[in-house]
C-alpha cells in the first residue's frame, strides 16, 4: 500500500509540474487507481485532479482496512482464548498424533518453557512433505525449526509458526478426528486425571455439536463440555470452564488416576442403572440446545453477509464486463488500425464481443442460482450431537480415599 501509495504521489506531482507524465506510465496507474481509461487528451489540472482523487480514495480505502484488520485480530486473539488454543495444546495434538500414526514426538531443540522450539524427527512418507516444506531454497539440506507460540517466530530468525493452517496442524488434526470417530483406533475416549486444588470430582462430556442446513451442508461445528459434580447438582458455566482449562488445556502434566480410583469410578458410573450416566447425557443434550439457540441467532446474521458477499462479487464482475465491452466499442469506433485487420479477426473480435454481451446477459439468472444455494445453506437447520470422550476429574481428597477404600 505505501509502495501504491509512493508512486501515486510521484505522478500527481509530475502532473502538476509538467503538465503531463510519460502515457504508458499515466495510463497504468490511472487505470490501477480510478477503474478507468484515462483520456491522454484531457489538460493538466483535471489530470491532478482526477489522480488527487485517486490518491484520497486509496487513503480512505488502506484506513478502512487497517480497521477490518484491526477487528480481525481482536476476533481472532478472542476466539483463540475461548477455544483454549494454546501454544501448549495445539503441541499436545501435533504429539499424539505422531504417536497414533507410530511416528517418534518433536524433539525441543530449547529449555524455554515460553518460547518452545522443535524440530521434526525422522518421519515416514505419509508425513515427509510437511519436513520438505519446511527447507528454503537457498538451504534445501535444513529442515528449519518449528514453534507453536507466533511472538517466538517473529522474534527467531529461521523458526517457522505451526498455525492452524499450517500442514502440520491440519494433517495432526485430520489424524485425530479420523482416530476418534473411526471404528478401530488408538485413542483412548475415556480418561481420569486428579487434578490438583480440585474441591470435588466431576465427570465431564467432551462433545461435538454439528449443524448442517438442507442439503447435508454445514453451517457450524463447536466442541463443547458439559460437567457434573458426583453425588450432586450440575456445574455451573463457569466450573465447566473451568474443568476444561484444568484437565485438556493446562500447561502443567496432570497425573493420571491409578487403577484403584479407575475402579471406583468404575462402580460409580455403573450404580444405579447407570444414573449418573443419564444424568449426563441429560446435560449433554440441554447444553446442545441452548448452545444451538445461541448460535442459530447468529446464523441469520451470516446469511446476510453471505449473501451480501455473493452479490458484491457479481456486481463487481458486472461492472468489469461492461467496462471491458465498452472498452471494446470505443476502440472499433476510434482506432483505425482495426481497418487494416484481416476479415477472419475482425469476425474474432465480433464473436468475442457477443460472448461478453451473452455472458453479461445470463449473469442475473447465474446470480440468483448462487444466492438461492446460500439461502438454501441456512434452511431447515438440524442439530447432530455426540459425546466424543468423557474425563474424570478426580479431586486429590477422593483419591486419597478411594485408594484407603480399596
Amino acid at each position: 500500500m505505501a509502495f501504491m501509495r509512493t508512486i501515486a504521489e510521484k505522478v500527481s506531482r509530475e502532473l502538476e509540474d509538467l503538465g503531463s507524465v510519460n502515457p504508458l506510465i499515466d495510463r497504468e496507474i490511472s487505470n490501477k487507481f480510478l477503474g478507468t481509461h484515462y483520456d491522454l487528451k484531457e489538460n493538466a489540472k483535471d489530470s491532478t485532479a482526477k489522480s488527487d482523487e485517486a490518491i484520497n480514495r486509496t487513503l480512505a480505502g488502506s484506513v478502512e482496512l487497517n480497521r477490518q484488520l484491526t477487528g480481525l485480530a481482536s476476533e481472532y486473539d478472542s476466539s483463540k482464548a475461548q477455544m483454549h488454543l494454546t501454544a501448549q495444546s495445539e503441541r499436545r495434538v501435533v504429539d499424539t498424533a505422531l504417536e497414533l500414526t507410530n511416528q517418534p514426538k518433536l524433539i525441543p531443540v530449547n529449555d524455554d518453557p515460553e518460547n518452545l522450539t522443535f524440530r521434526l524427527p525422522e518421519l515416514n512418507p505419509g508425513w515427509r512433505s510437511i519436513a520438505d516444506g519446511l527447507r528454503t531454497r537457498l538451504n534445501p539440506n535444513v529442515v528449519q525449526s518449528v514453534t507453536f507460540d507466533e511472538k517466538n517466530a517473529q522474534e527467531n530468525r529461521g523458526v517457522v509458526y505451526m498455525h492452524l493452517g499450517s500442514e502440520l496442524m491440519s494433517k495432526a488434526s485430520r489424524t485425530l478426528r479420523g482416530n476418534l470417530y473411526g471404528q478401530e483406533t488408538k485413542l483412548h475416549r475415556v480418561t481420569a486425571v486428579v487434578v490438583p486444588d480440585l474441591d470435588y470430582t466431576c465427570a465431564a462430556a467432551v462433545s461435538r455439536l454439528v449443524l448442517v442446513g438442507r442439503g447435508g451442508l454445514r453451517v457450524h461445528e463447536e466442541v463443547f463440555v458439559t460437567g457434573l459434580r458426583f453425588r450432586a447438582q450440575n456445574l455451573a458455566e463457569e466450573k465447566v470452564q473451568n474443568l476444561l482449562s484444568d484437565t485438556l488445556d493446562a500447561s502443567r502434566q496432570l497425573k493420571l488416576a491409578d487403577r484403584s480410583i479407575l475402579e471406583k469410578l468404575e462402580r460409580e458410573w455403573s450404580a444405579n442403572n447407570g444414573r449418573l450416566r443419564d444424568r449426563l447425557e441429560d446435560a449433554v443434550g440441554r447444553r446442545a440446545r441452548s448452545r444451538q439457540e445461541q448460535v442459530t441467532s447468529s446464523l441469520k446474521d451470516r446469511e446476510e453477509v453471505d449473501l451480501a458477499r455473493a452479490h458484491g462479487i457479481f456486481e463487481q464482475f458486472r461492472l468489469n464486463l461492461n467496462d471491458s465491452l465498452e472498452s471494446l466499442r470505443r476502440q472499433d469506433e476510434n482506432d483505425l488500425q482495426l481497418t487494416l485487420w484481416e476479415d477472419d479477426e475482425r469476425r474474432q473480435r465480433q464473436r468475442d464481443i457477443r460472448k461478453m454481451e451473452q455472458r453479461l446477459d445470463d449473469l442475473g439468472a447465474e446470480e440468483q442460482r448462487e444466492l438461492e444455494t446460500i439461502r438454501n445453506r441456512y434452511r431447515d437447520v438440524k442439530p447432530y450431537v455426540s459425546i466424543a470422550a468423557l474425563v474424570f476429574a478426580v479431586s486429590p481428597q477422593d483419591a486419597a480415599q478411594w485408594k484407603v477404600e480399596r
